[in-house]
């Protein structure tokens, strides 16, 4: 036999009675209470145990953020080459707050400091949100003040600041200085350009009065040539409008006055005309020479004679061409080389 509590009363009785004796409760509802009793504290450890277990994941997961966070924020203080003094304060603050968090979770710091769960969690994500500031501002201010992380002393960094700025304003000179040359330069450029175009315009002038020389000797040859004796039969056919500077034309295609005719001259034809300055010439004891000579005939009955002489006398020579078409009459020019 064994004893059971009243649910009703709280009386212990046998529970091989049927109803408790002292307010006559059922033990059936004794036992249902009973059960239902049991069950709920059942359910509730249940839920608790979840409940803890949750909390424990959830510790966890934070703990491995957190721990992810202070790994990096002690790579960004000891890389000395993307810290800057801004961030790593804020992740010294993080990492402090959460050592400081852990400690009150663990019991370690007396409870009369002891944080609430809502105080807790405020004081966890205040953490979080530090490491992320200053991971972000690292990456948004790079290496502002990384180059003077060897001089601890502010001196050393003022020392160093005022260097660079005497070597920029050396740099500054230096290229002021190198400006001043290089406008230096380019003045003597212009200078020695100008010297050049005076002594371009002084050959200009010295060729012009070489040309004029040149043209006075022309002159002075002209008179030395010997044209055709004035009333000769060449001097006859003289043609003032097609005569030049250059050469000199006695020209005859009318077969109307002065008619010409063709002698035999070496292994050409001239005429008559041509040939009689020739002869003249001779006497006068010029030298006369066939340098090319050209005969055709473009159809039958039609010929062409095309010849050319030099005159040399001494170190003095000119040149003539003379040019003859025989068909019904005999046409020709002839020019002296001036």
């Amino acid at each position: 036999m064994a004893l059971i509590k009243c649910r009703e009363c709280g009386k212990e009785f046998s529970d091989k009675v049927s109803a408790c004796p002292n307010c006559a409760c059922p033990i059936e509802i004794n036992h249902d209470k009973e059960k239902l009793t049991k069950d709920n504290n059942i359910k509730s450890e249940e839920m608790n145990k979840e409940k803890e277990d949750k909390k424990q994941k959830q510790s966890k997961f934070k703990n491995i953020v957190i721990i992810a966070l202070v790994i990096i924020a002690l790579f960004f203080i000891y890389n000395r080459e993307v810290r800057n003094f801004v961030t790593e304060g804020l992740l010294i603050i993080s990492l402090l707050s959460y050592i400081y968090s852990l400690l009150i979770r663990n019991n370690v710091i007396s409870e009369k400091f002891e944080l609430n769960e809502k105080r807790l969690k405020s004081v966890f994500y205040i953490c979080i949100s530090l490491a992320l500031i200053a991971i972000i501002l690292n990456f948004t201010y790079p290496k502002k003040i990384v180059e003077y992380d060897e001089y601890i002393d502010m001196g050393q960094v003022a020392d160093k600041i005022i260097s660079d700025n005497i070597n920029e304003d050396k740099k500054t000179e230096n290229e002021i200085k190198d400006t001043i040359r290089n406008v230096e330069k380019n003045e003597n450029e212009i200078e020695n350009k100008i010297i050049d175009n005076e002594k371009n315009t002084n050959e200009i002038g010295n060729t012009i009065n070489d040309n004029e020389k040149s043209l006075n000797e022309i002159e002075s040859i002209k008179k030395e040539i010997i044209f055709p004796k004035k009333g000769s039969k060449l001097a006859n056919d003289f043609d003032k409008e097609y005569t030049s500077d250059n050469i000199r034309m006695y020209i005859n295609v009318d077969n109307q006055k002065n008619v010409p005719k063709l002698k035999k001259y070496e292994n050409t034809y001239i005429t008559d005309g041509v040939y009689e300055y020739i002869e003249d010439l001779k006497e006068l004891g010029y030298e006369i020479e066939i340098t090319e000579s050209e005969t055709k005939e473009p159809y039958k009955g039609f010929h062409t004679y095309d010849t050319n002489f030099k005159v040399s006398k001494d170190d003095f020579y000119w040149t003539m061409y003379l040019n003859i078409q025989d068909e019904k009459y005999v046409e020709y020019e002839f020019g002296i080389d001036l």
